[in-house]
């Protein structure tokens, strides 16, 4: 019975929000993410797709282009490693750096990669109107800099 409460104290522990708040997490804290997002981003139409979290992973696209050409596209994968969420994108198709969580909230996820200088830190946040905000930051020339975008939910 000592043994039972025991697991059971440390389940719970492990999904509160103060115990994912130092990065630990599994991708289905991510379910949120999943669907379709649509907006602006740079002036252009931009979609953002996501999967379920079922088989432990999620995968998502971005596409940012204009009627004439497109200007971005990106698909990311998300997967747990070693207790925490990585995510590994693939910018315009092409291998990026990975990002681990370094802090995961019920409606918030930051990745951090400090070796890296741009991005270093992104950041998705479910606002209280169910948008979805990106916020993109890192170091350019000794400075700091970033960009961000809302999204909201479409059918």
């Amino acid at each position: 019975m000592k043994k039972i409460v025991k697991i059971l104290v440390a389940l719970l522990a492990l999904g509160s929000p103060m115990a994912m708040a130092g990065g630990e997490g599994r991708v289905a804290d991510l379910a949120w993410l999943s669907g379709k997002w649509e907006g602006m981003a740079f002036g252009a139409p931009t979609e953002y797709l996501c999967s379920n979290t079922s088989g432990n992973m999620l995968l998502c696209l971005t596409k940012i282009a204009s009627e004439e050409a497109l200007m971005f596209h990106e698909f990311e994968r998300f997967e747990e490693v070693d207790g925490r969420v990585v995510l590994y994108p693939y910018p315009m198709g092409n291998v990026g750096v990975s990002f681990t969580s370094t802090e995961i909230s019920p409606g918030r996820v930051v990745f951090e990669n400090p070796q890296h200088d741009n991005p270093n830190k992104i950041t998705y946040l479910l606002l209280p109107d169910g948008s979805l905000k990106c916020i993109v930051e890192g170091m350019e020339n000794g400075a700091a800099t970033g960009f961000d975008f809302v999204l909201t939910r479409s059918n």
